[in-house]
This record gives C-alpha cells, sequence and structure tokens, in this order.
C-alpha cells in the first residue's frame, strides 16, 4: 500500500509559509520607523492586541515598540499578504547570516507572535541510525539524509521503534514512475511509506534534503526542515502497520513450516483471507480502530482524507510540536498521553 504525501504545510487550520526568494518589507528601516509602520497597519487591519507567545506556550500582551526587531518584521509582511482569520504564517526572518523562525498566528482583533531561533540545518553519521536498515537506488545517504532520519527516530518511543524494526529505508533521487503520475502539483514528494504483503519500506527522495532549510516546521523556539514533517508523518503509516507485518510474517513461517502442494496450509490460507479483508476495510491496525473510535477529524486539512492519514498527521504533531497538537486537537493529544497503544 502507497502512502503518498507531498511537502504540506504544518498545522490546524491554514498554513501560509514564506518562501526565500521574497524580500521582507522595510528592512532599511530603523526600529522605530518599523514600530511606527505596524501602529498604522495594526489601526488599517484592526489589530488591537499583540500576544507574544514564549516556549512553554503562556502569552502575555506586548506593545509594538517592546518587540524584537525579527517580531515587527515579521508582522508587517503577514500584513502584506492580506492575511486571512484564524491563519497561521510561518516565516523565516532575516537577522544578520541567520533566519529566524516566526510564527504569526492571525486571530482578529489580536496577533500571536512567537519569536524562536535560527532555522539550522540537520545532519548526523550513519551511526546514530539504528533499528531500520539502510538501501539506497539511485541516490545516496550522506549527512544531511542520515540526520533528517535520526532526527525522526530519536523522537519515537521504544514501543514505537520495536514496531518498525527491520523497516528498509531506501534512497532515491525522486519517487518511483508509476508514484510520480499519481501526485498532483509540482511532484514534490519527500517520502512514502509503502507496505506490500509482509514487506515495507520508507522512501527518502532527495527533495527531503535538498533545499530543506526554506522552510520550518515544529514550534518556533526548536525549528526543524519541513520535510522531518513528512518523515514523522509516514514513520507513524509503518508504526500503525506494525502488527499487521508481525502477522503476516507469522503466515509466512507457517506457510514454510508446512508447505502443502499449493505451498500453503489451510489454516494460513485462511488467515491470509481474513487478513486482506481486514486490510482492505482499514479496521486492520488496532491503533487506527482505536482512533477511529475516538475521532472524525484530524489537526490538519490533509488528514480528513481517511482515518489512517489523520492519525498520521496527528503521530507526527504530537512527536513534532505536542502544544500545536494540544491547541488544535486537545483530546487527541490527550489519547497520545495515555490511551495510544501502538
Amino acid at each position: 500500500m502507497l502512502r503518498l504525501l507531498p511537502l504540506l504545510p504544518l498545522l490546524c487550520a491554514a498554513t501560509f509559509e514564506t518562501g526565500d526568494s521574497e524580500p521582507y518589507p522595510h528592512e532599511s528601516f530603523s526600529d522605530k520607523q518599523l514600530a511606527r509602520s505596524l501602529k498604522k497597519a495594526n489601526r488599517a487591519s484592526g489589530i488591537e492586541e499583540i500576544l507574544v507567545r514564549d516556549e512553554r506556550g503562556e502569552t502575555q500582551a506586548k506593545k509594538t515598540r517592546e518587540l524584537p526587531r525579527v517580531g515587527l518584521s515579521a508582522l508587517l509582511r503577514v500584513h502584506g499578504l492580506s492575511p486571512a482569520k484564524d491563519t497561521v504564517y510561518r516565516l523565516l526572518v532575516p537577522a544578520e547570516d541567520d533566519r529566524i523562525a516566526i510564527v504569526v498566528t492571525w486571530e482578529p482583533p489580536r496577533a500571536v507572535v512567537e519569536v524562536g531561533v535560527a532555522l539550522e540545518p540537520l545532519h548526523a553519521d550513519q551511526d546514530a541510525i539504528s533499528v531500520v536498515v539502510l538501501d539506497q537506488d539511485g541516490a545516496v545517504w550522506d549527512g544531511a539524509a542520515w540526520g533528517l532520519l535520526a532526527d525522526a527516530l530519536s523522537r519515537l518511543t521504544d514501543v514505537e521503534l520495536k514496531r518498525i524494526e527491520g523497516l528498509r529505508v531506501v534512497r532515491m533521487e525522486a519517487p518511483p514512475p508509476g508514484v510520480r503520475a499519481q501526485i498532483e502539483g509540482d511532484g514534490r514528494l519527500v517520502a512514502l511509506y509503502d507496505q506490500r504483503d509482509d514487506q515495507s519500506s520508507l522512501i527518502l527522495t532527495n527533495y527531503a534534503v535538498q533545499g530543506n532549510l526554506g522552510s520550518f516546521c515544529g514550534p518556533a523556539a526548536d525549528p526543524r526542515p519541513t520535510s522531518l514533517h513528512t518523515v514523522l508523518h509516514e514513520l507513524g503509516h509503518a508504526v500503525h502497520q506494525g502488527r499487521f507485518r508481525a502477522r503476516l510474517q507469522e503466515i509466512r513461517a507457517l506457510e514454510s513450516a508446512f508447505p502443502t502442494p499449493e505451498g500453503k496450509t489451510r489454516e494460513a490460507i485462511g488467515r491470509h483471507m481474513a487478513l486482506t479483508k481486514e486490510h482492505k476495510s482499514e479496521e486492520v491496525s488496532p491503533v487506527i480502530a482505536a482512533w477511529k473510535a475516538q475521532f472524525d477529524s484530524s489537526p490538519t486539512e490533509y488528514g480528513n482524507t481517511s482515518a489512517p492519514e489523520a492519525f498520521a498527521e496527528a503521530f507526527a504533531l504530537y512527536h513534532l510540536d505536542p502544544q500545536a497538537l494540544h491547541r488544535a486537537m486537545p483530546d487527541a493529544h490527550a489519547w497520545f498521553e495515555s490511551d495510544y497503544d501502538p
């Protein structure tokens, strides 16, 4: 089964991410000039209050002159985008030689600002990778790819790691031809999870590591390249399919131990047919069954396509930015904290 997820924005409601090529307004202005310009823009847009959210998720009202320069610049940029209500804007604001992660939540008559830190590249050695099996098909592993995978794996629990033990992670330049044709838009597929019978693999394309610092996910205080969210989403599929793979592997062992002229035992055939039926109905995973019993929504728009996608989106957000999941779906956050059993 293919799980396809292009490079998508993160967080609830609508999300806008700026690009590197877009210049920031009023870059030559002094701090006082920026503050005056923001006051004027706020009056015109009906913004009466600016709240600053800290890394603990607590907010405090601030006057315009109390905001740091990057915060002023980010808010002016949002004003220039004709902002929509209840929209989250994720921006990388130039500051000397760095780009600072800023999250602006537009909730007229107020705007909530999170001023973070510089977005840094991910890098690791192969020794940092465990549990999964590395492979390559037309692309090579390097420090950036190892860093992306190592960061994702480091966020999983021991039980979740057990569920994906032996998962084959394959580096490819781009998606396989048959997959590329199914992708809408510009086809920038970062990663996909492929389940074929009892074998599974996670494909990691060049898009995951090239230009990996153009946008960010996670909290502004600890930003990560956006592709990390996609990798965690696909690992979420691998986790919820873990028991299914284990049961199929049991069947394969039965077939090998008790071969018949047809190559399968009657018991194995029956179990295989039952599993296949369950798999098609998306009830094969106890995790997805438990999710569907509790929730009929998703923390992101993409997750509304199906229960497995909703779970994978919540899974990624919980491991990447649990406070954001709590704001978007507090019940889902509580479920991961207490009832979730991978």
